[in-house]
């Protein structure tokens, strides 16, 4: 085990709102150390970390020369399957290498299609916490979205994504009910070079 003071690289803010948990990104050095971390935990200072409450996985970012990268961000309640196999496609036919999206609980139609494009190695599946920190009543369903903190929750998910897609040259936020077109019907890549 190795023990490193992190500190916050960056820090989410959405207009005033001040909500109970902020989304934030920390750094923490390994630069001394002779093995490669699987698993971090967070403790604050002076509490021990024997064993640590919250542990996740350490991502480290595949570098895909000229990669494109789509971040879905968070996958939940009930989603329309037939819709979501019209945007994976359409994302095949933009050049889009990887989707990643976290996933926290779904229809059982919609998994079937999440498993399928895994299998094909489009999509990479996280996994979020069904049970989140703070008010138990949070959560991303209408009846309990509380504005001021989901967006930072949702902002959770955009940070994981930043940090899995550090080795492509092009990454893209968008939603599952949501398409990047032009006039002309063209790739992202190639959208990207004509604006060059």
């Amino acid at each position: 085990m190795h023990r490193s003071e992190a500190v916050v690289e960056d820090s989410f803010h959405y207009r005033l709102i001040k909500p109970e948990l902020i989304a934030k990104i920390y750094k923490c050095s390994v630069k001394n150390i002779t093995f490669k971390p699987v698993h971090v935990g967070l403790v604050e200072n002076g509490n021990s970390c024997d064993p640590c409450v919250s542990v996740t996985s350490v991502i480290y970012p595949v570098v895909v020369e000229h990669g494109a990268g789509v971040c879905a961000k968070i996958a939940f309640n009930y989603l329309n399957p037939s819709y979501l196999i019209e945007w994976f496609e359409y994302q095949i036919m933009m050049e889009v290498d990887t989707v990643v999206v976290m996933l926290q609980y779904i229809n059982d139609k919609a998994l079937e299609v999440f498993k399928y494009y895994k299998q094909k190695g489009l999509l990479k599946i996280l996994p979020y916490p069904i049970k989140l920190p703070g008010k138990t009543d949070r959560g991303f369903e209408s009846t309990n979205w509380h504005f001021d903190q989901s967006v930072h929750d949702e902002q959770v998910a955009v940070y994981t994504c930043q940090a899995y897609f550090q080795g492509y040259e092009l990454v893209a936020v968008i939603d599952f009910d949501e398409f990047i077109v032009q006039d002309k019907f063209i790739s992202y890549k190639t959208m990207l070079k004509v604006c060059e």
